[in-house]
């Protein structure tokens, strides 16, 4: 599934390429940097509602998956946002990946329009021309997968992301992903490393991931565990085997109120 979702997105991004040079795209970035908020640092949100038993949740925008197809009909994802954050999300993620997830980069504009939490973009980065594209969305952070990079592209988009400001997800599944990560110069409140516990290949996922991997990042970035959470007792595990924060973005949009279903998440572990 990786490498159909990878073929599709080089396609899309030349198509963004024809419509947006990008010498354009930076020329715009430049000159609308002096207008661009100061980029909001996920590590507070993080500490700070990462209480007792639970972690921190970062909640997500999410309208379908290539493994369950469509989950929700978001007619207004600010909307949605907005209930995240007064649910007491640490911080939201958006798709703009719009073949597989149906997200887009105009849901990323208008989530980020109306939150002061960190909004992470959510996507398949395959290129600089993205990482230059995020910054002048306004992201705070971006998502790195490890799979769906070589070494060099991993070390150039750090650099480059960093250089610009831009916080890391860097997103891992296996051991050989994380110990790749080795290579970079990894700082505490600019990366964060995202455990996934789903295969992206297969589809398939084992919640056990975290715990497999937690006890080999360096104990000073701070660990986001990332697919099958489903309930307090899920966030309850992940927590004890060391991450500091979770992505839910499914069990969430499938219920009536993403927001109300937040709280629930939330309140069932107190």
């Amino acid at each position: 599934m990786l490498s159909k979702i990878l073929d599709t997105a080089k396609k899309n991004l030349q198509v963004q390429q024809n419509l947006l040079p990008e010498h354009i795209l930076r020329k715009e970035m430049e000159e609308k940097e002096t207008d661009v908020a100061k980029t909001v640092e996920l590590l507070p949100h993080l500490i700070e509602k990462s209480q007792g038993e639970m972690p921190a949740i970062v909640a997500e925008i999410k309208r379908a998956s290539p493994s369950k197809g469509t989950l929700r009909n978001i007619k207004n994802p600010a909307k949605v946002a907005k209930e995240y954050q007064e649910a007491g999300a640490a911080a939201i993620s958006v798709l703009t990946e719009t073949d597989f997830f149906h997200g887009s980069i105009k849901d990323f504009l208008a989530v980020k329009d109306v939150v002061r939490l960190p909004v992470l973009r959510k996507d398949f980065i395959i290129s600089l021309y993205q990482i230059y594209q995020s910054k002048h969305m306004g992201a705070d952070i971006i998502l790195l997968i490890m799979a769906a990079l070589n070494h060099k592209e991993l070390v150039v988009f750090h650099q480059e992301a960093k250089r610009m400001g831009l916080q890391c997800l860097l997103e891992v599944h296996n051991r050989e992903e994380l110990e790749r990560l080795k290579s970079l110069d990894l700082k505490k409140g600019e990366d964060y490393i995202g455990i996934n516990n789903r295969d992206l290949k297969s589809m398939e996922v084992d919640l056990r991931i975290t715990e497999k991997l937690c006890p080999h990042v360096p104990s000073n970035i701070p660990i986001i565990s990332e697919s099958g959470i489903k309930n307090s007792a899920d966030c309850h595990n992940v927590k004890r085997w060391g991450a500091t924060g979770v992505l839910v973005g499914e069990s969430l949009v499938r219920q009536n109120s993403p927001g109300e279903a937040l709280r629930n998440l939330k309140g069932e572990a107190l």
